[in-house]
């Protein structure tokens, strides 16, 4: 099973998804795409796909799609045709599928067409809706690389149970979606698949972990896609791809079946979130999902139905502009000077959120996901002898707090997880904050291999607390000039600093995200569609 060179099993991930791309119908060739591409590439689908493909694509979000598909007036067909046409043109763009289900995909929607025939009303509550997901999500009999070359050959033996669930609803799954080297990245880059980027410019990268979700729902190949996240690997690509994407509390969601190193950490909880091209969209399937008690199949998932919970304007929010580490970048730093410009203008009260100590969080989270030292890690990695990216280096071996660790010494580092967390809320309570608005990474987004901090979106992992990213602005080279007054506070700071060359980052999406207090999910997504509806008024 365990591949030991690691071309061999590079090789095999190429032609499986060559050879899955050639299976879906009408698929895009590379005779297809325009000539003399540049670097955004949104637009292209336009001069490419046909108007009714255009219509069912571009024309929906998935709340609308469901819409259509629960009255009839769309069939499942037609809607996972073209959703696979048009995911093949966005891997041919971005690089961002690692395999097309398009077999299984078009017989589900011939089963649920007739279904739907046959007695007049749908399956569930997801009858027809193609749903991507990101490729260590267990499906059986598919592959389980968990993003390394030596495991190529492996594969899941069952399906994870939120891919149960949703089949059950009646979702159809068309395409599974990259994922960096081992996991452990908010860049999507390996030597399997390649590097994923961001459709709004091709230099940079599409974020990570969950990258090819990002990208390939930014090219709409996907309306709605299931991502992970331990550090911001659904929220970094959201932001990279101005996409949404839903960091719910722990235990929230369904988590048996994503196949990974090991057993579980249950020092940092990873969650499947949705990530979508709409707010509603996640919201939607967060109460869909939950509304099929998915805690009597995955007892790890507590018993928390979604909750309504009106909307309202009374609440304040904390406007985090720095972490005290890592500076933004001027794009980045504009945007969030405007976004709450307008909250203020709209009667949404705003205070000055200053960090407390998150180097400090940094340092806590870095050790807790290596309790173990990596020792699978390094196993798998070294059994192809396939090389470590740059990325893959700082956070394993090139991390201070990835060491051997006695359960004396574990237990200490837990305790200094809960006293860190104790103290965050004892400040956001002093202050009155209900919400914390901040950046979701330090720029918009990062060239290739170049993403070494993950601290704006990690902070709130290691709390649990739940986030959604948004899309909130764009790179504008007219207003984003290098800052020739500032000085750098560290040399990680200075290594950021450096990195910022405006013309680099044209037409880069910006994402912002607000962050809530644990099992506030719900207050969460209610605050963001009052957000949502003054930015985009």
């Amino acid at each position: 099973m365990v591949i030991r060179d690691w071309k061999e099993g590079a090789d095999r991930a190429q032609k499986l998804r060559q050879s899955t791309l050639e299976k879906v119908p009408n698929y895009i060739r590379d005779e297809d795409l325009p000539k003399d591409l540049g670097t955004y590439v949104v637009d292209v689908p336009k001069q490419v796909l046909t108007p009714r493909e255009l219509e069912l694509t571009e024309g929906n979000d998935a709340t609308s799609l469901v819409a259509g598909l629960q009255s009839g007036k769309l069939t499942a067909t037609e809607v996972v045709k073209a959703f696979l046409r048009r995911a093949t043109l966005a891997h041919k763009l971005v690089n961002c599928v690692t395999e097309f289900l398009a077999d299984d995909a078009l017989a589900r929607a011939a089963e649920l067409d007739e279904y739907f025939k046959k007695n007049g009303k749908p399956i569930g509550p997801l009858h027809g809706l193609p749903i991507s997901i990101k490729d260590h999500i267990g499906v059986k009999g598919k592959t389980q690389s968990l993003g390394y070359c030596s495991l190529m050959d492996a594969t899941a033996d069952v399906d994870a149970d939120i891919v149960t669930i949703l089949y059950k609803m009646g979702a159809i799954f068309h395409v599974r979606t990259t994922q960096p080297q081992m996991l452990f990245s908010i860049d999507t880059s390996s030597p399997l698949w390649g590097n994923t980027v961001t459709p709004y410019n091709r230099n940079l990268t599409a974020g990570g972990s969950s990258g090819g979700e990002g990208a390939l729902i930014a090219m709409r190949g996907s309306v709605l896609g299931l991502g992970t996240d331990i550090g911001g690997s659904v929220r970094v690509p959201a932001a990279h791809n101005n996409i949404y994407a839903f960091r719910v509390s722990g235990r929230r969601t369904p988590y048996d079946g994503i196949c990974l190193h090991g057993p579980a950490s249950e020092q940092i909880l990873c969650i499947v979130g949705p990530m979508a091209v709409s707010l509603r969209d996640c919201t939607f399937f967060l109460k869909a999902l939950l509304d099929a008690e998915p805690w009597n199949v995955d007892p790890y998932v507590l018993r928390m139905p979604w909750r309504e919970v009106p909307k309202r304007r009374d609440f304040t929010v904390g406007v985090m502009w720095t972490d005290g580490v890592v500076q933004p970048h001027p794009p980045v730093s504009r945007v969030l000077k405007e976004t709450v410009d307008k909250l203020e203008a709209a009667g949404i009260k705003t205070v000055e959120w200053k960090p407390d100590d998150h180097k400090k969080g940094w340092e806590i989270i870095s050790g807790l996901y290596w309790t173990a030292n990596g020792k699978l890690q390094y196993e798998y990695m070294n059994a192809s002898g396939e090389p470590w990216y740059p990325l893959t280096k700082w956070i394993l071996p090139e991390n201070p707090q990835a060491i051997d660790r006695t359960t004396s010494d574990n237990g200490d580092l837990l305790a200094q997880r809960e006293a860190y967390k104790k103290q965050y809320v004892k400040l956001m309570n002093e202050a009155g904050v209900d919400f914390i608005l901040c950046p979701t990474t330090i720029g918009a987004a990062m060239p290739i291999q170049k993403s070494r901090y993950w601290q704006y979106t990690a902070q709130w992992n290691l709390l649990d607390y739940p986030c959604i990213a948004f899309p909130a602005g764009q790179v504008d080279l007219s207003k984003d000039k290098i800052d020739e007054s500032y000085k750098p506070t560290s040399e990680l700071d200075k290594f950021f600093y450096d990195l910022y060359k405006p013309e680099d980052f044209e037409k880069a999406p910006v994402g912002l995200q607000l962050v809530g207090r644990t099992y506030h999910d719900e207050e969460v997504a209610s605050a963001m569609e009052v957000l949502d509806e003054i930015l985009h008024k």
